[in-house]
């Protein structure tokens, strides 16, 4: 769980919307800040690149499995 990023979870197999990891990498999620630390702007060297988070997110949609 994600106190900081409303209590939800990390990870919310089958709901990658409801799930922190997406929305801190995406940012920022409550009271915490867009991660990687450093990044700013997508496009910014620092970020995950947007299809890594889109593959992150379809792999919670799909359940989220090993």
């Amino acid at each position: 769980m994600s106190k900081n990023c409303g209590n939800i979870p990390v990870v919310n197999p089958g709901k990658p919307e409801e799930s922190a990891l997406i929305k801190i990498l995406e940012g920022p999620c409550g009271e915490t800040m867009r991660m990687p630390l450093g990044c700013v702007n997508d496009g910014d060297a620092n970020c995950v690149p947007p299809s890594y988070i889109e593959a992150l997110s379809q792999w919670i949609a799909d359940g989220a499995l090993e």
